[in-house]
């Protein structure tokens, strides 16, 4: 009866025991997924190159993706982002040559060509570009020192420069301002022999007949230049400190082969007489009497 009762007790003690034990166990918690912390970086470097890129600033956008491939974790929509930007990048670029804003159109060009991830397409477009930008840039230089030069009425220099800038490439900017050079040139010219400045006046002919395109005006300057020396020749000889270039004396009258009237053959032989006889006295005559005056009887 003991005996019973104490195996009643022990297997009661082991029953409680089993029990209390099955309520106090917790379930075991289930392990935290493991964190990609590069991945992390890597979202946000995307997300700062997306804001970049809207901002147009695609220089920091692609440093923000170059970060994401130094990661190793670069996919399709940072290749396509690379893409687009680097594209961005060359219009831009393209825009500051239109611009004639050569240091930010090399600037960029030159970031496309050193980028790691340019591809061999893009690299090329640009290093000819750059070409190009470079080559418009020394004949903006020079087109400007031809500015400077013509200014200053320094026209043989302005026009070296002119052909210098020819010899890198013919645009159409150098042929405007060759036109504006030469225009500058016969107006200072005109203005010269108009003054009697014949000296002034054959030296600025002679550049225009040296550069000038046209044969016919090349003609017409050699022309002009001889009319100078022999108005010089006889403006030395005689000692004259004017002499009329416009055409309206009886001088020119007589040298223009082309003039014919019923007085010219007496006319002139009663001048050369009369200035062989008087000729340092009356010489001034010839310059000073205006032909309309002798064709109306005038003295």
């Amino acid at each position: 009866s003991k005996s019973n009762s104490s195996s009643n007790s022990s297997s009661n003690s082991t029953s409680e025991s089993t029990d209390n034990k099955s309520t106090t166990e917790k379930p075991k918690a289930k392990p935290k997924p493991k964190i990609d912390k590069k991945q992390v970086q890597a979202d946000e470097h995307y997300q700062n190159a997306v804001d970049y890129f809207e901002n147009e600033k695609f220089k920091k956008a692609l440093k923000e993706l170059d970060k994401i491939y130094d990661l190793n974790r670069d996919d399709n929509k940072t290749d396509k982002l690379m893409q687009n930007s680097l594209t961005s990048m060359y219009k831009l670029a393209k825009t500051h040559l239109d611009k004639e804003e050569y240091e930010k159109a090399k600037e960029l060009l030159e970031f496309i060509i050193d980028f790691p991830h340019s591809n061999t397409q893009i690299i090329e477009k640009s290093e000819k570009l750059l070409e190009n930008v470079i080559l418009l840039e020394q004949i903006s230089l020079l087109l400007s020192k031809a500015e400077t030069a013509k200014y200053d009425k320094e026209y043989e220099e302005a026009l070296s420069f002119i052909n210098e800038a020819r010899d890198l490439k013919e645009i159409d900017d150098i042929s405007s301002m060759f036109d504006i050079i030469m225009d500058d040139i016969l107006d200072e010219a005109k203005s010269a022999y108009s003054k009697n400045e014949f000296e002034k006046s054959t030296n600025l002919y002679t550049l225009l007949k040296k550069h000038v395109k046209s044969s016919e005006l090349e003609e017409d300057y050699q022309a002009t230049i001889k009319q100078i020396e022999n108005l010089q020749i006889i403006q030395d000889k005689y000692e004259l400190e004017t002499i009329d270039v416009n055409q309206n004396s009886l001088f020119n009258h007589l040298l223009d082969d082309n003039e014919d009237t019923q007085n010219t053959s007496d006319v002139v032989n009663n001048i050369k007489s009369y200035i062989e006889q008087n000729e340092e006295e009356n010489v001034q005559f010839i310059f000073d009497i205006n032909i309309n005056e002798l064709a109306t009887g005038g003295q």
